[in-house]
């Protein structure tokens, strides 16, 4: 790798570029109270481990600058834990200034960020240029017993079928539509004393990723993530629209490799790939901050099967 800027982590002094806030807001944990707050959603659980944070730089509003900030998290925007309160130096105004690495940062781990500003450099507003996080999925333990769990596609929608392990057990079914983020769709209580097979039929789909939830003896255990679709192969861009970087998340039943092209509207071709499956679910991430705005397809070939999908980059 090679780099030829002196300063490559500097910021610009626009203010289009930066986040402020000059109305207080009723902050997402009530504890906090009325206050200036950005709060991220970053789509599921991730570890998080650092933060680098470039303060308002903008020339005769550095006074807004973050001064003192807490940071919460929170895996269901409900529920928050304090990270740490952090105080941050003011921005420079400069167009070669580089922000500083938050000390004593994490690792912690929730799907959504709270920032909330405490104090700033005097100014009545608040606010800051950017930050970012380093992140990597939270991987859910599940055990081997675990695996008894499959999905077919039926003629009214999709049949979830699983082996009762103990009669104390509590079964949750949980659905998602991109893989990351869950919901409870339904929750079964065995009436029986021994052990058996169940079955339940989600009628309102024809795909979707799937796993169960068991409760026994007040923990919680994971199966695998289970995809199933009358169609073998999915894809979709996360987010969409796109600014920069994104994830093209591909949803399959077959272990073939995949290939996969990123073509304009005129079919002429940006970038194309062969990558091998990663199971049901497999994600890229795409690097798309040289691309000009407009509307892009994503062609995915796999075992014989295309689908496509297209986002816009802003």
């Amino acid at each position: 790798m090679a780099s030829a800027q002196c300063y490559p982590d500097r910021h610009n002094t626009t203010w289009f570029d930066a986040w402020i806030s000059c109305d207080m807001a009723q902050n997402p944990n009530q504890a906090r109270g009325t206050s200036h707050w950005i709060m991220y959603d970053l789509g599921r659980d991730y570890v998080i481990s650092k933060m680098h944070f470039w303060n308002l730089n903008i020339p005769g509003r550095i006074q807004d600058g973050v001064r003192q900030m807490s940071i919460d998290v929170s895996d269901n925007g409900n529920d928050w834990t304090e990270v740490g309160i952090y105080e941050a130096d003011s921005a420079t105004a400069s167009s070669i200034y580089e922000g500083v690495e938050i000390p004593d940062f994490g690792p912690t781990s929730g799907q959504y960020l709270l920032i909330t500003i405490l104090d700033t450099w005097g100014g009545n507003c608040a606010g800051f240029s950017e930050m970012r996080i380093e992140v990597e999925p939270k991987i859910i333990s599940s055990t081997p017993q675990l695996e008894d769990m499959d999905c077919q596609p039926k003629k009214d929608g999709i049949r979830i079928t699983w082996e009762q392990q103990s009669k104390d057990e509590e079964v949750f079914i949980e659905k998602s539509v991109d893989g990351m983020k869950w919901q409870n769709i339904n929750h079964f209580i065995p009436n029986s004393a021994s052990q058996g097979s169940y079955y339940w039929e989600d009628r309102e789909t024809t795909q979707g990723y799937y796993r169960l939830k068991r409760k026994q003896s007040g923990a919680f255990a994971y199966s695998k993530v289970h995809y199933c679709t009358k169609s073998s192969l999915v894809a979709s861009v996360w987010p969409n629209p796109v600014k920069g970087k994104c994830q093209l998340r591909i949803g399959s039943t077959s272990h073939a490799k995949i290939e996969y092209r990123v073509s304009n509207v005129y079919g002429q071709t940006i970038h194309s790939a062969s990558i091998p499956a990663a199971g049901p679910l497999t994600y890229i991430d795409l690097n798309l901050l040289s691309l000009a705005q407009g509307t892009y397809i994503i062609d995915v070939q796999q075992d014989g099967e295309t689908t496509s999908t297209r986002f816009v980059k802003l």
